[in-house]
């Protein structure tokens, strides 16, 4: 004699009850996955990004006093291609520890300086680069300002 199950069998009613949640697990599984997936991925997509014109800017921030021709310090920052946390990240410039702006591609700072000798820094959350530059006798000086690093970029200031 062979047993038939009934609806009303606990056995049927169980898994039946038991489908919609390993359903829901099976889903979330699949979401989270997608997730993580996506947090790898992404990243890959914007691995390289230019930021900036090619050409420098032919109207700078002047900052200072004076007609040329006189003591100039001229700060620029290349067009560049890289990690978005490099590109995206804008050093402030600093002129003997007072900010006088941000180091921008496109947007060169010109500082218009007296006889003497300067600290001039860029400055992330990341860390700091100092440059000491002495002018004198209508002296042009060039530096270049840069971030360098993938997960916290660091301040780069080269002089030309």
């Amino acid at each position: 004699m062979a047993v038939t199950r009934t609806p009303s069998d606990p056995c049927t009613n169980l898994r039946k009850a038991r489908r919609p949640r390993v359903a829901r697990f099976f889903l979330r599984m699949v979401e989270a996955a997608m997730r993580y997936l996506l947090l790898l991925l992404l990243p890959g997509c914007a691995a390289v990004v230019q930021v900036g014109p090619a050409a420098q800017d032919d109207d700078p921030l002047w900052l200072g006093e004076g007609e040329p021709p006189g003591n100039e310090v001229r700060i620029t920052r290349p067009s560049e291609a890289g990690l978005i946390t490099t590109v995206a990240t804008r050093p402030t410039i600093r002129l003997d520890g007072r900010e006088i702006g941000k180091c921008q591609v496109g947007k060169p700072i010109v500082l218009r300086l007296p006889d003497g000798s300067y600290a001039i820094s860029a400055e992330t959350a990341a860390g700091r680069a100092t440059q000491w530059v002495t002018v004198e006798d209508f002296a042009q000086v060039e530096l270049t300002c840069g971030v360098g690093g993938v997960v916290s970029p660091k301040p780069t200031l080269t002089l030309n």
